[in-house]
């Protein structure tokens, strides 16, 4: 491939021509400034992801990678290609850290300590960032959870199920009000919550630490 750049009046390079046979050496071209739109690479775009992220998740054919600010995105179709200039930030000036990402109902949803946005679109030219919830947040990335069309995660107010349709509902008080409350586990570590689906017993199982307990000791179907 011939990348150009007119220097008058580009300031990146242009696809210009493909010496299609591999082979030859030479090329003839002769091409109007106003017809390259194809940009050619830069040093960065095939960098790795960056070192800060903690959270991944496959979305339209890209690598979504999010740390505490920022959620990147890879090349379409190559997971370990990213620009270092590719990224979206997220409700920025809300004060609050990404906390995981997660695929359900053909959206991307990106889970913050207090709210949770969904990404819809699989263009970064074209795709928006939307709430889903700007109460609801999620504390843990490993309480992240889907079944049977439904997403189940933990949140400051309890768990939480979401069909991708209805807002985000806290289903705590009705089914665990008293396992749930700062007398039962310790709030100060729902950050290490966990949940895994028992398909046996039909269930979503989350374990949270009681009070005063440092790792995760209750188990709560």
């Amino acid at each position: 491939r011939l990348y150009l750049r007119n220097t008058a009046t580009m300031t990146t390079f242009r696809l210009v021509a493909t010496i299609s046979d591999n082979t030859s050496t030479t090329a003839q071209t002769d091409v109007a400034d106003s017809s390259l739109v194809t940009l050619g690479p830069d040093t960065e775009e095939n960098d790795r992801v960056p070192s800060t992220v903690r959270f991944l998740a496959w979305h339209n054919s890209r690598m979504f990678a999010a740390d505490g600010q920022y959620l990147y995105y890879s090349k379409v179709g190559f997971p370990e290609a990213f620009d270092p200039d590719f990224f979206e930030r997220v409700s920025p000036d809300d004060g609050q850290s990404i906390t995981g990402i997660r695929v359900s109902h053909d959206v991307l949803l990106i889970f913050k300590s207090n709210s949770t946005y969904a990404l819809y679109g699989d263009d970064p030219q074209s795709w928006v960032v939307r709430p889903v919830s700007k109460t609801v947040g999620c504390t843990s990335h490993r309480s992240i959870v889907s079944v049977e069309d439904k997403t189940y995660w933990w949140s400051e107010q309890g768990p939480v199920v979401w069909d991708g349709a209805s807002p985000p509902r806290l289903f705590g008080k009705e089914q665990l009000a008293a396992t749930i409350d700062s007398s039962a586990i310790n709030t100060a570590r729902l950050n290490q919550i966990c949940a895994a689906v028992d398909f046996p017993r039909d269930q979503v199982q989350f374990w949270v630490p009681g009070v005063s307990q440092t790792r995760n000791t209750i188990g709560l179907p």
